[in-house]
């Protein structure tokens, strides 16, 4: 009798167990869920205070480029020098903005999925629910399913386009003039050789990788912060 008592005590004891192992489960994955849903936001909020940071650089950028290029001032010399270094700072500039909407968006999608994944279990499928819209592209005053974030990389793609042809123009002027002497045209070479390095910088080493720093955290005793 005793050894029954104690054979249905041990099967209560492993079946609460299990329902608490379980409860524990499903409480990690609702805080994962509403985790993912917060971070998910964060990133878009990011998303388009980033761009107004470039955008702030980049209309600095124009600005100063056009104010140079149509100054008529005859002291304002080497005018063109001047004029590849902000197309330069331009293009650098656009390229970053390019570059940080696709990570953006990739960090976006990374959130999505999870919600996706998720969300069956606690909302059901609201995130894959969908209205099909059969406006077409060219019912100008009607909506239509255009990528937000699409059109702003398309944008930002463009912008880095036209520096590179305003950088490309600047450049055959100061070779058309150029005597290629060391006390003549030295910005350059020099503005030249650095915009290439951080394109390639950007491009190459710009990814999202584990860090390889050789960095550890040490815990202190409690003996040792006393």
């Amino acid at each position: 009798m005793k050894l029954q008592f104690i054979s249905q005590y041990d099967s209560k004891l492993r079946y609460i167990c299990m329902i608490e192992l379980e409860n524990i489960k499903e409480r990690k994955r609702r805080l994962a869920f509403e985790k993912a849903h917060e971070i998910r936001k964060f990133e878009i909020e990011l998303y388009w205070k980033r761009t107004t940071y470039f955008w702030a650089f980049i209309a600095f950028s124009f600005g100063a480029y056009i104010a140079i290029v149509s100054s008529e001032s005859k002291e304002f010399t080497n005018r063109e020098n001047y004029a590849f270094v902000i197309t330069c700072i331009g293009f650098i500039f656009s390229l970053s903005w390019y570059l940080v909407n696709r990570a953006s968006k990739h960090w976006q999608t990374n959130w999505e999925v999870i919600i996706d994944d998720l969300e069956d279990e606690f909302t059901g499928d609201l995130m894959k629910r969908h209205i099909k819209n059969n406006n077409k592209w060219y019912e100008l005053t009607l909506s239509y399913r255009y990528s937000v974030s699409r059109i702003n990389q398309i944008v930002s793609l463009f912008i880095t386009i036209v520096w590179v042809i305003l950088m490309c123009f600047s450049g055959y002027q100061i070779l058309s003039i150029s005597t290629f002497s060391l006390s003549g045209n030295w910005m350059f070479p020099i503005f030249f050789i650095v915009t290439i390095a951080f394109f390639v910088i950007l491009v190459k080493w710009g990814k999202s990788e584990k860090p390889k720093e050789k960095v550890t955290l040490n815990r202190k005793s409690s003996k040792e912060c006393c």
